[in-house]
């Protein structure tokens, strides 16, 4: 018994297109990667700034909030007397634990993974548009 599978796909190799018409549809798979692309630039030209306005707002509340809980002072007190450090150990983690700004911090990675997000997108894009070999391409964006 013959393979019903191997006998279709054997008649399709032997088909061949139309003339021109391969190069018809490479280059209008082309264009629309090329057209993706640009969607994708546009995109990141204009998200870019709001995002680095938000990393911005969010450099300047975690320093606020650093300086306002008193975090600052006891990372200073780290480096400046050590044999009091030791001595009171416990009590100097646990001053600092209770004095990081853990919203604000959160907050600031997150604004950051948006930029380099945005940016590793912008790069694809413009790399994709230059026919440029990229090592690192996800195609989830």
């Amino acid at each position: 018994m013959k393979d019903k599978n191997s006998n279709n796909s054997n008649i399709l190799s032997r088909i061949e297109p139309r003339g021109g018409l391969r190069e018809a549809i490479l280059d209008r798979i082309e264009m629309a990667e090329r057209r993706r692309a640009l969607y994708k630039i546009v995109f990141c030209s204009v998200t870019m700034p709001l995002s680095l306005v938000g990393f911005a707002t969010a450099v300047y509340y975690t320093y606020t909030a650093c300086v306002s809980s008193g975090f600052f002072s006891y990372l200073a007190l780290a480096f400046s007397d050590g044999r009091a450090l030791t001595s009171a150990f416990g009590d100097f983690i646990l001053s600092i634990v209770e004095t990081v700004p853990l919203l604000q911090i959160t907050a600031l990675f997150g604004a950051l993974f948006v930029v380099i997000s945005l940016s590793k997108m912008a790069v694809i894009a413009v790399s994709d548009i230059l026919h440029i070999n990229h090592s690192v391409k996800n195609y989830g964006y």
